[in-house]
């Protein structure tokens, strides 16, 4: 699947705001935005590596599943991987930069 950065980053921050507003949480929709704005600039990091958008996306759509699911232990579990695989992707960048 091809998906552009720029549609990438769009989807990307509409997913998490999504999340945030499926918990009915106040505090974690008035912290999504601050969160977000880090993400956009962890994108320049990642950009330029091989499959991170694809991984990102996949990502995603295992944390959606879980969610749909209702299986919250499953969807943190998935959350928290995406989390490390990100932290992983900004690694390599340092790394190959």
């Amino acid at each position: 699947m091809y998906m552009s950065r720029e549609n990438h980053s769009q989807e990307d921050l509409e997913f998490h705001m999504a999340i945030a507003r499926a918990t009915q949480n106040p505090i974690l929709q008035r912290v999504i935005p601050i969160i977000n704005e880090s993400i956009v600039g962890g994108y320049e990091e990642t950009v330029n590596i091989p499959e991170s958008i694809h991984k990102a996306v996949e990502a995603h759509e295992r944390i959606y599943k879980a969610i749909a699911a209702g299986k919250p232990n499953i969807a943190e579990r998935e959350m928290r991987r995406h989390l490390q695989m990100t932290v992983e992707d900004i690694r390599q960048r340092g790394v190959n930069a």
